[in-house]
């Protein structure tokens, strides 16, 4: 696990440092303060590469969600079925089941994403929002607020879901997946 998920606090703080080391110099004309306040940008940039090449479980379950959520957008069922398990089949199905009420996803927005590890590592759940507006054979265009629950569990090198909760956006208790709320 990564120390930070966010890697712009230590860079604020090396960048801090520079300027602290660079105006301690401009009084001072110390050499040595010169090189630190450099030491201390290098630091900052060297931190944003590393960041950026570690990626930790949580960002790849993170990642592997949008990703679901966006060929789900694009009304690709197909590809939206490549991120659920194989034996979650009622979950599969409901995932048919949706892409043939919904006729075009006009705008979704996914939101307050968390990721929680479970079971060692080997598990995950994630919680977000997802907004928008969409065209439904039975209730024509419809503006939607839906909040969720996915289970995630490792297989192989991927995570996929394997289990469902739609929850009630505001008091949060679940509810149908295809309840109008």
């Amino acid at each position: 696990m990564w120390f930070t998920d966010n890697p712009w606090p230590p860079i604020v703080l090396f960048a801090c440092l520079a300027v602290v080391f660079f105006a301690i110099w401009t009084s001072k004309r110390r050499n040595i303060l010169l090189v630190a306040a450099a030491a201390m940008l290098v630091l900052g940039g060297a931190t944003y590469v590393l960041e950026k090449s570690i990626v930790t479980d949580e960002e790849l379950v993170e990642r592997e969600l949008l990703q679901m959520t966006d060929a789900f957008h694009q009304h690709d069922i197909d590809g939206t079925l490549e991120f659920i398990s194989v034996q979650a089949e009622p979950i599969r199905g409901y995932v048919r089941q949706a892409g043939d009420l919904l006729t075009e996803i006009h705008t979704l927005r996914i939101t307050d994403v968390d990721v929680e590890l479970l079971a060692e590592g080997s598990r995950a759940k994630t919680h977000f929002r997802a907004n928008g507006e969409a065209t439904a054979i039975a209730v024509g265009r419809h503006r939607f607020s839906t909040r969720w629950e996915l289970t995630w569990q490792r297989e192989g090198e991927t995570w996929k879901v394997i289990d469902v909760e739609r929850l009630d956006p505001i008091s949060g208790e679940t509810i149908t997946p295809f309840s109008l709320q």
